[in-house]
């Protein structure tokens, strides 16, 4: 016969978790708090300051002077073309910092246009059945390339090194941009070279002659100026002088051809 007296087992569970739950839980909330903080980390970033320590038997050293896009060329060739004082405070490495790319491609596009419109001015005016009077020839042209060349690299380098020799500090690369900007104006006077009046020509090599020649003369005396050479004025008539060989050079190369029509 069954009991009357019947017992319940009761068991009295303490709501307090397990030592591993508690931790469990906490470094699960951690967790998923650093995950959703976490951010990757970024590519190292090289700075100009960097860059420039360098070797220049490095790419690197190199690829900063190409960083640069087409608007900041065309404001720097702007500035060549109006004498502004921002240009050399655009290249310095307080602000854009110097390119190589510019001064490298405006020779370049100088040349190609002075070949390109002197071939035209003496095509047209054949087509009209005028006579050319011009002792242009494929070695001329060679030779005149070469003048654009050495003017633009070699110059500026013994310009540099006159610079540093007296005692004024300077940096090369920014007078190899100073004298790379300064041909932007010969474009344009390559183009007014193909008219046929021989005064249009003279005041066009004259105009090239005195806006790039100022433009030199303005940065290199603003560098000039860091120190108090007695000597810096043998830069400045140095300046002056092999502009104008330059510009003589130009235009008994290019455009001493008469046209009679």
């Amino acid at each position: 016969m069954e009991s009357k007296d019947t017992y319940n087992i009761v068991v009295d569970v303490d709501d307090t978790p397990l030592d591993f739950q508690a931790d469990f839980a906490g470094n699960s909330a951690l967790n998923n708090h650093v995950l959703n903080d976490y951010t990757a980390p970024q590519p190292p970033v090289q700075t100009a300051e960097s860059l420039s320590s360098n070797s220049i038997w490095e790419l690197n050293f190199w690829a900063q002077y190409f960083n640069i896009d087409t608007n900041q060329v065309f404001r720097r060739c702007y500035l060549s073309l109006t004498f502004d004082k921002d240009f050399l405070e655009d290249i310095s490495v307080n602000y854009n910092g110097p390119d190589l790319w510019g001064p490298f491609w405006i020779p370049t596009t100088v040349v190609y246009s002075i070949f390109v419109t002197t071939i035209l001015s003496l095509s047209i005016a054949v087509a009209f059945g005028s006579e050319v009077k011009t002792d242009f020839s494929f070695l001329t042209l060679s030779s005149a390339l070469s003048i654009v060349y050495l003017y633009v690299f070699l110059v500026p380098i013994a310009v540099g090194f006159g610079m540093k020799y007296l005692g004024t500090p300077c940096s090369l690369i920014d007078v190899l941009v100073i004298y790379g900007y300064s041909t932007t104006v010969w474009v344009f006077v390559s183009i007014l070279c193909m008219l046929p009046y021989a005064i249009v020509r003279w005041l066009a090599v004259l105009a090239g002659f005195a806006i790039s020649g100022l433009f030199i003369f303005r940065n290199i005396s603003m560098i000039s100026q860091r120190s108090n050479s007695p000597l810096n004025s043998v830069i400045a008539i140095s300046i002056i002088l092999l502009n104008i060989i330059f510009s003589i050079s130009l235009k008994f190369s290019f455009f001493s051809y008469s046209l009679s029509i």
